[in-house]
C-alpha cells in the first residue's frame, strides 16, 4: 500500500454543489477501488492525501492529473505504508483557510528539499497538524 499527497489550484473558486458533486463522486469510485483519504480545500487548492493499493492510486492521480477542475498539479509525498490512517473514510473532506494550505507548502517543500526519508503514515502526521485548524 502507498499513501500519495498532492496539492493543485483550482482555475476557479469551486462552488458548494461542485465540490459536493466531486465528494459523492469520489466517495462511491474510492470504496469501489479500496482507497481512503482525506480532501483539503480553500477555496482556491486543493491538498489530498489518498491511500492504497500502488495501481489503485496511481490510476486515481492519472486522472486527477487531467481533471479539467486542477490545475499545477504537484506530488508533494509519496511513500509505502503498512496501515492505513484514514481507514474507513473513502473521502473525508475539510474546507481551510488558505494560510493553513500556504502553512502547509512550506512544511512539504522543507521536506521535499532536506530529505527523501520514509516517514511512517505521514498523511495521518499531517491530519494531525490540521485537527487544529478544523475543529
Amino acid at each position: 500500500m502507498i499513501e500519495l499527497i498532492y496539492i493543485s489550484d483550482t482555475p476557479n473558486t469551486l462552488d458548494q454543489s461542485t465540490i459536493f458533486e466531486i465528494l459523492n463522486s469520489s466517495h462511491a469510485k474510492n470504496k469501489l477501488n479500496d482507497l481512503t483519504g482525506h480532501l483539503y480545500y480553500d477555496g482556491n487548492s486543493f491538498l489530498q492525501i489518498i491511500e492504497g493499493e500502488e495501481n489503485a492510486v496511481r490510476s486515481l492521480y492519472e486522472k486527477i492529473k487531467i481533471d479539467p477542475r486542477h490545475t499545477n498539479v504537484e506530488t508533494l509525498y509519496e511513500n509505502e505504508i503498512n496501515e492505513r490512517a484514514f481507514e474507513g473514510w473513502e473521502m473525508a473532506f475539510k474546507e481551510l483557510e488558505r494560510s493553513t494550505v500556504q502553512n502547509s507548502m512550506v512544511m512539504f517543500n522543507n521536506l521535499k528539499q532536506n530529505s527523501k526519508r520514509h516517514i511512517p503514515n505521514f498523511g495521518a502526521g499531517l491530519f494531525g497538524l490540521f485537527k487544529d485548524s478544523i475543529s
